[in-house]
Formats: structure tokens, C-alpha cells, sequence
């Protein structure tokens, strides 16, 4: 059987990177993760904005639909425009959400708002995360084989999750 949905989602992730990755570069304050040159793949994986410009944009670099894949997804938030980041125990149960329905193929479950908490026991670390070339300290929740942090500069807060990589750092 075809991969329709797999497909479908990879052509609009590419189309909407095409259109809207020149916008995003533009943008002040520049969101998180949005590498230049242009790292491959990557897709817009969710955005919101008003008429001032972006509120929430959430980058993924791999691919979302292979749960055996490494997966980055890098989250900026702009709190004077309502943005919020979430802390990283939603991210780490959103990944997790995300990969039990892709491994079922219930593609209509992918939006549904998963558990608040990872399905069990989340591991503490800490890592240095460099951002706009300063390092920072950041703490690092770990579930399994995903990591999530959550970091803030002077006028966004961002969220980097991962599966499948050997850690944030």
C-alpha cells in the first residue's frame, strides 16, 4: 500500500519550507534554528502570526514520519505577542504522542493534544547550548530515546526536542 499520507505530508512540509523559510529569515527576531545556508531536511512544522509577524514557529530537521529516524524540532516563542514555548515534559509527551501514531498509522491521532507527561520515569542532565554564539547552561529532560530543553534569551524563549540523538549539547 502507498504511503499517501507519508507522501502528502513531506510535499506540504517542502512547499510551505519554499514559501515561507525566506519570510522567516526576514523576521525580527529571527527564529531559533533556522541555519543559514539551509540545513536539509527541514520543514516548517507548525507556525502562528499576526499582522506584526511570527507569535510561534516550530522547525523539524529530519523526518518526522520515520519513527526510526533522528528528529530535531526547534521551537522560538515571542511572549510579547502571546507566544508560549511550553516546558519540555509536553514536548517530550508530544514526541512520543506523535511516534505511537505514525508506528500505527493513525494519522488522524498526529493532532491530537497528547498526555501532559511522558508515560513514565524522565531523566535530568545538563548541557551547554550555544545560542547567537554564547553558551548557555541549560537543563535536559530525558524519556527513552527522546531529549528536550527549554532556553530564553532577552526577547524569545525556544524548545529544542529530539529523538533518536545521542543528547542536546
Amino acid at each position: 500500500m502507498p504511503q499517501i499520507p507519508g507522501v502528502f505530508f513531506g510535499l506540504m512540509g517542502t512547499a510551505m519550507a519554499a514559501l515561507m523559510f525566506p519570510w522567516l529569515r526576514r523576521a525580527d527576531p529571527h527564529p531559533w534554528g533556522l541555519a543559514e545556508p539551509p540545513l536539509n531536511p527541514a520543514a516548517l512544522r507548525e507556525a502562528s502570526w499576526d499582522r506584526r509577524g511570527p507569535i510561534e514557529i516550530t522547525l523539524a530537521y529530519g523526518d518526522p514520519l520515520e519513527v526510526s529516524a533522528p528528529l530535531v524540532e526547534v521551537m522560538t516563542a515571542l511572549p510579547g505577542r502571546g507566544g508560549e514555548a511550553g516546558a519540555p515534559e509536553e514536548a517530550l509527551a508530544h514526541l512520543a504522542h506523535w511516534d505511537a501514531a505514525v508506528a500505527r498509522r493513525d494519522f488522524l491521532a498526529l493532532y491530537r493534544q497528547p498526555r501532559p507527561d511522558p508515560p513514565g520515569p524522565v531523566g535530568f542532565s545538563d548541557a551547554h547550548l550555544v545560542l547567537g554564539q554564547e553558551p548557555h547552561l541549560v537543563s535536559v529532560l530525558s524519556f527513552r530515546h527522546y531529549h528536550a530543553a527549554r532556553f530564553a534569551d532577552a526577547s524569545t524563549t525556544g524548545m529544542i526536542a529530539s529523538r533518536h540523538c545521542r543528547s542536546i549539547s
